[in-house]
C-alpha cells in the first residue's frame, strides 16, 4: 500500500511547486478597460478627464517598454518615464489625447496598448494589455447646420445657433454672421451707441435717449419728438418756435443767449 501511495505523494508535491511558481507570473491591466469620453462639443475641446491607470496586477516587478495608441491619438507618459520599475500593485497614470481634427460628427475610437516586461529576467514572455478609448465628436453642437471652425467649418460660435455664416449682421457689436463686424458697428463719438443705432456718430450729445434741445437738431434721433414749442421758425425771424414767444409774428422774437453773444438780431 505504501508503495502505491509514494508516486501519488510525489505528484502532489510537484503540482504544488508548479502552482506556487505559476502564481509569480507577471500580469498587468488598464483601469478602466473602456474609457468612454462621451459626446464632445468640438467648439469646447476635449473633456478634462481623459485618464487611464496602468496597474501591475502580478507578483513581480515590471517595466514599461512601450505605450501606443491608434492614428490621430497620443499618449503619455513621455519617453523618459519608460523603463520605470513598476512594483507589484503599483499604478501609473496614462493621459490620452486626440490630436487629429474631425471633419464631421463621428465616433472616434482607439486602442491604447502597453507592453511590459519583468526586469529580473526570470520570464521570457512579456505582458501586453490594452484599453479601448472612444469619444463622439460633435461638430455642430448648436444644430444650426454649420460645422464648428474647430472641425474645419465656418461657424464662429458653435454653441449659439443665432451666430453662423448664414446669420445677417446685426447692429449689436457682435460678429453675428462670422464675417467680421459691419462697417457701421462702431462708436466713433464714444457715446455708447453704435453708428448703426444713432443718427450722428460724430456728436456725443446726439443719440437715442438724449434730451431734445431747442437747437433745430434731432438730438434724440427720433424725428417725431421736438423740444417743447417746436423746433421750426414759422415766422422766419431767426428764432425757433421753442424759444420765440410769438412764432407767428416776424417782428416779435426772443433772442437766445447765442444770438445775444453773436450780436445777431
Amino acid at each position: 500500500m505504501a508503495r502505491r501511495l509514494a508516486p501519488l505523494l510525489v505528484l502532489l508535491v510537484v503540482a504544488a511547486c508548479v502552482e506556487a511558481s505559476e502564481s509569480d507570473r507577471p500580469a498587468a491591466r488598464f483601469e478602466p478597460e473602456h474609457l468612454d469620453l462621451g459626446r464632445v462639443a468640438w467648439a469646447e475641446g476635449l473633456p478634462a478627464d481623459r485618464r487611464l491607470e496602468l496597474v501591475n496586477s502580478g507578483d513581480v516587478p515590471l517595466h514599461l517598454e512601450s505605450l501606443d495608441a491608434g492614428e490621430g491619438w497620443q499618449v503619455a507618459p513621455v519617453e523618459e518615464l519608460l523603463d520605470v520599475r513598476l512594483e507589484p500593485g503599483a499604478r501609473m497614470e496614462v493621459a490620452v489625447d486626440l490630436v487629429a481634427q474631425p471633419e464631421a460628427d463621428a465616433l472616434i475610437e482607439t486602442d491604447v496598448t502597453a507592453r511590459l516586461a519583468s526586469p529580473v529576467g526570470q520570464f521570457d514572455s512579456v505582458v501586453i494589455v490594452s484599453a479601448r478609448v472612444t469619444l463622439e465628436a460633435d461638430c455642430d453642437a448648436d444644430g444650426d447646420g454649420h460645422l464648428a471652425s474647430a472641425c474645419g467649418g465656418a461657424d464662429c460660435d458653435d454653441l449659439d445657433p443665432d451666430r453662423s455664416p448664414a446669420t445677417p449682421e446685426l447692429c449689436n457689436g457682435l460678429v453675428d454672421g462670422c464675417g467680421g463686424l459691419a462697417p457701421d458697428e462702431l462708436d466713433l463719438d464714444g457715446d455708447g451707441f453704435f453708428a448703426c443705432a444713432e443718427c450722428d456718430d460724430t456728436d456725443d450729445g446726439v443719440h437715442p435717449g438724449a434730451d431734445e434741445a431747442c437747437d433745430g437738431l434731432d438730438t434724440d434721433c427720433d424725428p417725431s419728438t421736438e423740444a417743447q414749442g417746436g423746433e421750426q421758425d414759422g415766422d422766419g425771424d431767426g428764432s425757433l418756435a421753442c424759444e420765440d414767444c410769438d412764432d407767428g409774428t416776424g417782428a416779435v422774437a426772443r433772442r437766445s443767449s447765442s444770438q445775444l453773444a453773436s450780436g445777431r438780431p
